[in-house]
């Protein structure tokens, strides 16, 4: 007869009991975790005004069931959070993916006329990019979090700047896209707002064109001749 020592029983029971607590947490941790990868693209166009584009793919079933079924909710916090306008959120059953497009034109993008460099001057403002974005009661993207760098640390591309990481998440990739025309383009001493430079409309060129005002009195002697003789003959 083998005799346990109740001691060593109660002992051993409990370190089982605490192993298979901690174990069930970790599964439900593990299954419950939120996995997707972030794409966020900003097109800033001649006009002054911008398009923003956030892609999120590879969602969880779950959360992406909730997030298309409720997807008013979710135009509504990214309007609120960067006062975006025309806010359309898009679904995709198939990737299981969720494409939020809205357009900016407020003061996060100023335009300007440098008539020295005869350039047009784009500053965009990207300080407002890092806001939190609920999508369901439980889950929410902190881009705060996701982009802790300024723009300056950022990799250039041909015609902006783009930043990739991987978190707990999944893949981040957030990408700023400059307009076609531009001509140079660089991040202001803050490491915080882009400019591009752009050259001059046609229109903004004839303005400021020096001879403007020797036309305007050119335009006004012929109107007044035209006066004359239709009023005297």
């Amino acid at each position: 007869m083998v005799i346990v020592n109740s001691n060593w029983r109660g002992g051993t029971l409990r370190k089982i009991t605490v192993i298979i607590i901690f174990s069930s947490f970790m599964l439900l941790f593990l299954v419950g975790s939120a996995h997707a990868d972030i794409y966020m693209k900003l097109n800033v166009y001649d006009d002054a005004t911008a398009r923003l584009n956030i892609k999120i793919t590879n969602m969880e079933p779950e959360i992406y069931d909730e997030i298309s079924s409720n997807k008013t909710a979710v135009a509504i916090a990214v309007a609120n959070a960067i006062n975006a306008s025309s806010v359309d959120v898009i679904s995709n059953d198939t990737a299981r993916s969720i494409e939020v497009i809205c357009y900016l034109a407020d003061e996060k993008i100023d335009q300007k006329v440098d008539m020295n460099k005869t350039l047009q001057i784009i500053r965009v403002k990207t300080e407002w990019m890092k806001f939190n974005l609920p999508l369901t009661q439980n889950a929410s993207i902190d881009f705060a979090q996701l982009l802790s760098s300024k723009v300056s640390a950022w990799n250039k591309t041909d015609n902006g700047y783009i930043y990739t990481s991987t978190s707990d998440l999944g893949k981040v990739t957030f990408e700023i896209v400059g307009p076609s025309s531009t001509i140079s383009f660089y991040v202001d001493v803050d490491g915080e707002t882009v400019i591009f430079e752009l050259p001059l409309s046609k229109s903004d060129l004839f303005i400021s064109s020096p001879y403007i005002m020797l036309v305007i009195v050119i335009i006004l002697i012929l109107i007044a001749i035209v006066y004359r003789k239709l009023r005297y003959g």
